[in-house]
């Protein structure tokens, strides 16, 4: 759990929490760079600190992983199939959400997070 050690997010938690949870959304950036077009390993990372703070530290890391699928390296839509069958749908919906993607525009009225369940 390299994320959360001194060497890492861990030299914030005790001291500043923006700088902490910028941390671990700037850890999902490099995550998805590693993973370069494969999304669902970079969130399984993420995944891995799921236990912490109820979940708020894995979703911070995977709003960082889908701002750098959907903006970054990549530039892919995220979708709805993306989002709803995601671990993280909260974190995946608010970037969608963010970037108002063409796949998102094109869902007309839909309520977005009628499908959301988990987080």
């Amino acid at each position: 759990k390299f994320v959360r050690s001194e060497k890492a997010c861990g030299y914030f938690l005790e001291r500043n929490t923006y700088f902490y949870t910028s941390c671990l959304h700037g850890f999902g950036h490099g995550l998805y760079q590693v993973y370069k077009d494969d999304l669902d390993s970079a969130i399984e990372v993420c995944s891995h600190v799921k236990d912490q703070h109820d979940g708020e530290d894995a979703s911070q890391c995977a709003t960082g992983v889908y701002m750098e699928y959907a903006a970054g390296v990549t530039h892919y839509p995220l979708t709805n199939e993306i989002c709803t069958g995601s671990q993280f749908p909260r974190a995946c919906w608010l970037r969608a959400w963010v970037a108002r993607t063409p796949a998102m525009k094109n869902m007309g009225d839909k309520d977005l997070c009628s499908d959301v369940v988990g987080e």
